[in-house]
């Protein structure tokens, strides 16, 4: 809630001025509704004393909620297609990239259009699980003006493993 009082003072009749009132606070997002009037003891005619409007505040607010894929442990060569979860937090239609990186040789973008308040499942370009080792997961939705950027990345790891056997070294029998 917000009220302010300003006195204005010697104003000619016929005249205008515009008075300033004190810092408002933003709130939460949502519809408000403003109203200003005028109180003069004399006044003749009260019918323009009060003015109302109204405006809404949009926040504009992307970010991953989930990696599906890749995580957790897989074969060397395996062909995964990365999965993401990403949600609309804002408070209107939005659209923006989304970028994975998989360790150091895989980077794909997706563009996403979004309603308020969804959530849903993006797909990216298949990938083959290579080299063998930990590699960082790493999603970020790029959305300009996010007024919220701490749900903006998200990471996690997989981690590539071979499964080739072979044949290292005869024991026994030696010999011809």
């Amino acid at each position: 809630s917000y009220s302010d009082v300003q006195t204005v003072t010697a104003l000619a009749g016929g005249t205008g001025v515009a008075v300033n009132f004190s810092a408002w606070t933003v709130g939460p997002r949502g519809n408000y509704t403003t109203r200003c009037s005028t109180y003069l003891a004399s006044d003749t005619s009260a019918l323009n004393d009060t003015l109302s409007g109204s405006f809404t505040i949009d926040v504009h607010d992307a970010g991953v909620v989930n990696i599906l894929a890749p995580v957790g442990v897989v074969a060397k060569n395996s062909i995964i297609t990365p999965q993401v979860q990403i949600r609309n937090y804002g408070s209107v239609r939005d659209s923006f990239d989304v970028i994975l990186t998989i360790g150091a040789g895989y980077v794909d973008t997706v563009f996403a259009v979004m309603d308020s308040g969804t959530q849903t499942v993006l797909s990216f370009t298949d990938w083959a699980a290579d080299p063998i080792g930990m590699h960082l997961v790493r999603c970020t939705t790029a959305l300009a003006g996010d007024l919220i950027t701490v749900n903006d990345t998200l990471t996690d790891s997989v981690y590539v493993y071979d499964d080739d056997v072979g044949v290292v070294a005869i024991l026994t029998p030696i010999g011809n």
